[in-house]
Order: structure tokens, then C-alpha cells, then sequence
């Protein structure tokens, strides 16, 4: 017979938060639904992904789920379980030979 500690399996969620940047009367009607924060956890098979990788996969799923019109007006942060702060690294992501003059901002 199995433990009972053996069949469970706590899931860890990785949270995006919006901030909005400007004022509610300047955003796009489309995005006025825009959540203050969302909760994703990570498929399968993604405990050997690095940093870079579940801020991306956590990014690519808020976008899917959460359409905005208008990106320049939040700022948008990416959470571990933890409640660390972690970014995409957009030049590991570019192909090889091409180097980036500007690094890019967490959307």
C-alpha cells in the first residue's frame, strides 16, 4: 500500500501581475477586463526548464487566454511559486548569429 504523502502532488502556480499604466479613462475599451493577475502552472516534463523558459511558457499561456489591445499601457511581471520575480532572456531565444542592441523589457 502507497503513503499516503506519495499520492500527493501539490501544484505550484506561477502568477502574472498587470499594472496598469495609465488611467482607466485612457485604456482601450477592449481592455478594460484585463486581469490584475493570473495563476498558471507548468505542463509536464518542465522541471529541467530554466528561468527563461517558464517565464516564456507562463507569458505565452496569459497571452493566449487574456487578448489586450494596447501592451504599452501595463507592465507586466512574471512570479515563481516562490514569489520571485522571473524574466524571459530574449537573447537566448533570438537565433544564433544575431545579437540584440536593446535588451527588451518584460512586455
Amino acid at each position: 500500500m502507497m503513503d499516503s504523502k506519495d499520492d500527493l502532488t501539490v501544484e505550484k502556480y506561477y502568477s502574472v501581475v498587470v499594472t496598469r499604466l495609465v488611467d482607466e479613462d485612457q485604456l482601450e475599451e477592449e481592455d478594460l477586463s484585463v486581469p490584475e493577475y493570473w495563476d498558471t502552472s507548468l505542463p509536464e516534463g518542465s522541471e529541467d526548464w530554466n528561468e527563461s523558459q517558464r517565464a516564456k511558457y507562463v507569458l505565452d499561456d496569459f497571452h493566449q487566454s487574456v487578448a489586450i489591445a494596447m501592451l504599452d499601457d501595463f507592465s507586466i511581471s512574471v512570479f515563481d511559486p516562490d514569489g520571485n520575480e522571473i524574466f524571459e532572456d530574449f537573447e537566448d531565444q533570438e537565433p544564433e548569429g544575431l545579437v540584440s542592441t536593446e535588451k527588451k523589457m518584460s512586455l
